[in-house]
């Protein structure tokens, strides 16, 4: 989950409801007996069952996962003795670059697909 988790660095996790789940947030979830740590990027329900569209800030590749996956909220991050809040304004904002350049750079991948194929 770099750059916002790095190697030795303790994730404070918060259990969360669906409902509380926004783009922009850090889910910890797992999927096929492997914990995993990424960010929200988008919603969408099916059949009334919420999903997520879940994204790596390093790599950018998401995937789409049901909220009974999803077990909690990463709140905070203890790095080198102290804590930093992903919770308030500056944690949101954090989030909310993150989401936004996902959704642009979808965009232009997007685009470039379809006039170049592939």
């Amino acid at each position: 989950m770099y750059p916002v988790l790095h190697n030795n660095d303790i994730a404070h996790i918060q259990p969360v409801s669906p409902g509380d789940i926004e783009p922009g947030a850090v889910v910890f979830y797992v999927i096929d007996q492997r914990p995993m740590i990424h960010r929200v990027v988008r919603q969408r329900d099916d059949n009334n069952r919420p999903h997520f569209l879940i994204c790596a800030d390093a790599t950018g590749k998401g995937h789409w996962v049901a909220a009974e996956h999803i077990f909690g909220k990463v709140v905070a991050i203890e790095r080198n003795g102290q804590t930093l809040s992903l919770q308030g304004w500056r944690g949101q904002m954090w989030g909310w670059r993150f989401s936004r350049l996902w959704r642009g750079a979808s965009a232009v991948k997007r685009t470039l697909m379809t006039q170049y194929g592939q």
